[in-house]
């Protein structure tokens, strides 16, 4: 891959152009990393405002009326509802998994059927999280399975 990067006080506005043989998976990445929308998610933990990097973000969920986000080995308390987080992360890497649970796919490992309306996934830090009947569809459209 080679990455092309010309600067001008000429340009009005930023295009991005991608040359390839066809669109594959990576190239989808791709695409989806240049849509994510770079969203200011502020985090509360210990009474200290920490600002989020959704990148680093492996899950959002609900617990009770409160919403949460997931690294890998942190957690913290956000003011955003689960159905505001849902359209706000619409066409990221981001995808409901739950009534109460956004997954970033970015961090999926492996799914497996354990009953007839519930998945599993294993995500990178091989924690398990249940994929609800109603949204296995939505996965398996973006797994292209």
């Amino acid at each position: 891959m080679k990455i092309h990067v010309e600067q001008s006080t000429n340009f009005d506005d930023i295009e991005i152009i991608i040359k390839c043989s066809a669109i594959d998976n990576n190239i989808e990445k791709i695409i989806s990393l240049l849509n994510t929308p770079l969203l200011d998610i502020n985090g509360k933990k210990s009474g200290e405002i920490y600002k989020l990097n959704i990148c680093n973000i492996l899950y959002f969920e609900t617990v009770g009326n409160k919403t949460f986000a997931y690294y890998k080995d942190d957690v913290f308390e956000i003011d955003l509802k689960i159905y505001e987080l849902s359209n706000r992360l619409h066409n990221t890497s981001f995808l409901r998994i739950s009534k109460s649970m956004i997954l970033n796919m970015d961090y999926l490992e492996s799914i497996k059927v354990i009953s007839h309306n519930r998945m599993q996934a294993t995500l990178s830090n091989n924690e398990k999280v249940i994929i609800n009947r109603r949204y296995i569809k939505n996965i398996r459209d973006r797994l292209n399975i």
